[in-house]
């Protein structure tokens, strides 16, 4: 079939009769010409239930009485034309969905003298737009579509049924309106965030039910950069989100709890270690030399899992003072120095190039405290004689610090979660590297914390670089 046959023209006479019935038409209704030009109108092969239908909303529209034929003229004669979704019933029993256009045709008089339509097939288009909405429309997460004004341009029915309001109430609501007060600036930041090109990673924020309690929400959003519409979906975590207050309480309680013990012990081993109470045997200060490093593991551990839980809380304190970057990005590196060469690992310092004094506001123990972390990830899993490399620069007004390793990457199925708690990529017990599977978490708590951001790039088998992005003070821009 070639491109012209692929369009059904039909044309007719004031009375309706078909005049015209190309081979498209043909192909597509199944009905040859001579069946129909002189002896039939379109009614043959429209649905008379949908054209009885069309004719009582052009009755009201049109405040006359709209029958016949006039279903297809009457808006062509008073707009010049008519383009319209119709049902086709072919010759041999099937059913199209057509978009049909209808244009009055006029003699050199001026005179009209009939009526032109101009069919094409989109039956394939109409089955998948109607499968897109159902999938929309019964999707147990929440669906929508966000306009640049900041209104619900389209919700699903799981936005009715989790938030309670009426798909019309939401459409009239700004987004803004409904989201808790605590959440709104990280959300505005989240939304310039996505606008900037990074990727959506399961942020969390609370939106108003209709009978004023917050429902807690873990969004995934898309923007379309020709319309800068937002397109987001939404799973409910609100029962999720209480049992991990419970569980971080439970943690919160039993971590303090070990803590005093814990010293205790972890200060004999130490005190047996040294040997001022007496010599060891080989095999004695092995044994004791694995439980110390043990206890030490748990002293790490305990003290996340209290650090996570002051943040949780907002009970930890946060002093900002203003820091040259490329000063503590060698502290930094000099700290962990001892844990690369143990590991073969070079560190490669070419922030240490910038010749501006770069100064952000930061809370001196903590940024350490995120360096050794991710550090320390990069020389774990950096193989022997490989290189790690820290580098600062300006982009726009902030600084962006990147620890790069030359490691195994990370894999696809694990990036959306790494900076959940406890999470790992390997959570075996044969594991070749140890860890709490705290480290980045607590680190992104604490980079956002001093109002920066954590992200990361990683091809799988090619590395890791994570990026830590803080704004410079104005008198260094």
């Amino acid at each position: 079939m070639d491109a012209a046959s692929e369009i059904a023209i039909i044309a007719t006479d004031l009375d309706g009769v078909i005049t015209l019935f190309n081979r498209g038409a043909e192909l597509m209704l199944g009905f040859k010409a001579d069946e129909l030009v002189g002896k039939q109108t379109p009614m043959q092969f429209h649905d008379s239930d949908e054209v009885t239908l069309r004719a009582k909303e052009l009755s009201e529209e049109l405040q006359c009485s709209i029958t016949g034929m006039d279903v297809f003229t009457s808006l062509p004669r008073r707009d010049g034309k008519e383009s319209r979704r119709w049902i086709y019933r072919c010759k041999h029993g099937t059913e199209l969905w057509v978009q049909l256009v209808v244009t009055p045709m006029y003699n050199a008089q001026k005179q009209l003298t009939g009526y032109l339509g101009m069919a094409r097939d989109i039956t394939l288009q109409e089955h998948i737009s109607f499968e897109l909405k159902q999938f929309f429309d019964l999707s147990q997460n929440l669906m929508c579509i966000i306009s640049l004004q900041g209104y619900f341009e389209r919700v699903n029915h799981a936005f009715t049924v989790i938030l309670g309001y009426s798909e019309k109430d939401l459409l009239l609501t700004p987004y803004a309106e409904l989201i808790h007060p605590q959440d709104i600036d990280e959300t505005a930041e989240e939304i310039k965030r996505l606008y900037d090109g990074d990727k959506s990673l399961g942020f969390v924020n609370r939106l108003k039910h209709q009978h004023g309690h917050y429902v807690t929400l873990e969004w995934f959003t898309t923007p379309d950069p020709d319309t800068g519409k937002l397109y987001a979906t939404a799973q409910d975590i609100t029962e999720r989100h209480r049992l991990e207050l419970m569980k971080t309480e439970f943690v919160s309680t039993v971590s303090h709890e070990l803590r005093t013990p814990l010293t205790a012990i972890s200060g004999a081993l130490g005190l047996v270690l040294s040997e001022r109470l007496g010599p060891l045997s080989a095999p004695h200060q092995h044994l004791l030399k694995l439980a110390s490093d043990n206890s030490q593991r748990l002293t790490f551990l305990i003290n996340d899992l209290l650090d996570i839980e002051k943040l949780a809380a907002g009970k930890m304190r946060i002093k900002l003072q203003p820091h040259s970057v490329t000063a503590l990005l060698a502290q930094a590196i000099a700290e962990n120095q001892t844990y690369a060469l143990e590991k073969q690992v070079i560190i490669e310092n070419t922030a240490a190039a910038i010749d501006a004094v770069l100064t952000a506001e930061l809370d001196r123990f903590r940024f350490l405290q995120v360096m050794a972390n991710l550090l320390s990830n990069a020389i774990k899993f950096s193989p022997a004689n490989g290189r790690v490399i820290v580098n600062a620069k300006v982009v726009d007004d902030a600084i962006r610090i990147s620890v790069q390793d030359n490691g195994p990457g990370i894999a696809e199925d694990f990036k959306h979660r790494i900076f959940h708690k406890f999470s790992q990529a390997d959570a075996s017990d044969s594991r070749a590297e140890g860890g709490t599977g705290l480290g980045l978490a607590l680190s992104k708590q604490l980079v956002e914390a001093m109002h920066g951001r954590i992200h990361f790039d990683s091809t799988p088998g090619q590395g890791a670089c994570f990026y830590l992005t803080f704004s410079l003070l104005k008198s260094n821009t």
